[in-house]
């Protein structure tokens, strides 16, 4: 270590003396530790952020840093004084003034708590965390996800199933009982959106693609609207395949023609060739994020059969919204014209001639709002500078 200069301590001393909030003292009780190497002082000053972390709008994640930071051997190192914090935020847990101040569940609390004991740079007691845990469970299942005493407290949240049953995975391994607990999920689940933060939850701690698979095979079956197969692909693209999640936004697509042969969607809401064109152009932008993204965190890079189905998608999508504009172009709004073209501007996306298409059949534009946006889409969109400017000159020449 690099000799400990009577300056550094005055600007320690200083910094101390301006220090306001738990966190300040947080932080320079490990710049202390780590740069003094005074854990006696650097220990004194995170006494003094459990003062002031109680009455903190989030004390749950102070007095959690301050134990991390007591317990870590790369700072204090000094397990006994982060035993005795994890011990006072266990007895927190009974504290129902102040849980339903910050509105937290008994359970919730337990389950960040069992988190951090559990954590190799901090105790490592997964004993203890395992302790921890179960008391998660019994309370959730018996007080639910609501702070203590608040009116319906007893709710059963799928998020915070999901949430104790990725940290178990995460934190102690036992990937059976976080099965257990994702069951409890799924008991629960009404709606797609609900399947899928499942399957995602699960892919995210036990990595398990067959039950991921299984998860979403009963989303499918619980599917009944456009958006819902929309968001079925969306989470085949992490998980599965690009294939699955093409088939997804081709049964996407059937919805929708199911809905305007009907005139009505699944709630019985009207549905025009103008919810149809805004549906399908909106469907560029999620394929752009989940299938052209090549995000290595999800399955990479487009095989060449995976390219080809989904250059197939985005064709079929191109004729439909062109099919629209031969037949019912006065029935879609310019605003909905107009976002269909900032939406097959995206990169692998990029149509001229169907650009072009929109905006002769937007022309003449009646309300300049419309025609302004219009041309913003235009000018940053990846056309050439040169189709740019033919493009606004086209839509200023026929707007009134």
């Amino acid at each position: 270590m690099a000799e400990i200069t009577k300056e550094q301590i005055v600007e320690f001393k200083e910094e101390e003396s301006q220090a306001k909030d738990a966190q300040d003292y947080i932080i320079l009780a490990e710049s202390i530790s780590k740069t003094l190497d005074d854990n006696d002082w650097a220990k004194k000053l995170l006494e003094e952020a459990e003062k002031l972390a109680i009455d903190e709008d989030n004390p749950l994640d102070r007095y959690i840093d301050i134990a991390e930071l007591a317990a870590d051997n790369e700072s204090l190192g000094n397990k006994d004084y982060a035993k005795e914090i994890y011990k006072k935020l266990e007895e927190y847990s009974e504290k129902t003034k102040l849980l339903k101040r910050i509105n937290t569940s008994k359970s919730f609390w337990l389950k960040i708590l069992g988190e951090s004991i559990a954590k190799d740079n901090s105790l490592g007691d997964k004993v203890w965390a395992k302790e921890l845990y179960q008391k998660a469970v019994e309370l959730q299942i018996v007080e639910g996800s609501g702070a203590p005493s608040d009116p319906g407290a007893e709710y059963q949240d799928i998020g915070d199933w999901n949430g104790l049953a990725e940290s178990i995975s995460k934190s102690l391994g036992d990937n059976d009982w976080a099965k257990e607990l994702f069951q409890k999920s799924i008991d629960l689940a009404e709606y797609t959106v609900d399947y899928c933060s499942i399957a995602e939850s699960i892919m995210n701690s036990i990595g398990n693609i067959d039950y991921t698979t299984k998860v979403l095979q009963i989303a499918e079956q619980k599917s009944k609207d456009f958006n819902d197969y929309i968001i079925l692909a969306e989470n085949a693209s992490k998980f599965i395949s690009y294939e699955s999640a093409i088939n997804y936004y081709q049964l996407a697509i059937s919805t929708a023609e199911q809905f305007l042969k009907k005139g009505l969607d699944y709630q019985e809401c009207e549905f025009t060739e103008d919810s149809y064109f805004n549906y399908i152009s909106n469907m560029f932008s999620s394929i752009n994020a989940y299938i052209y993204s090549d995000n290595e965190d999800y399955l990479g890079k487009l095989k060449d059969n995976d390219s080809s189905l989904a250059k197939s998608l985005v064709n079929s999508m191109y004729g439909k919204l062109e099919s629209i504009l031969e037949t019912k172009s006065d029935i879609v709004s310019t605003s909905n014209k107009n976002y269909a073209i900032q939406n097959i501007s995206i990169g692998a996306f990029l149509n001229r001639d169907l650009i072009q298409k929109i905006v002769e059949s937007s022309v003449p534009i009646e309300d300049k709002s419309d025609a302004k946006e219009l041309r913003e889409f235009i000018s940053t969109s990846n056309l050439s500078n040169e189709d740019k400017k033919r493009i606004i000159e086209l839509s200023l020449l026929k707007t009134k």
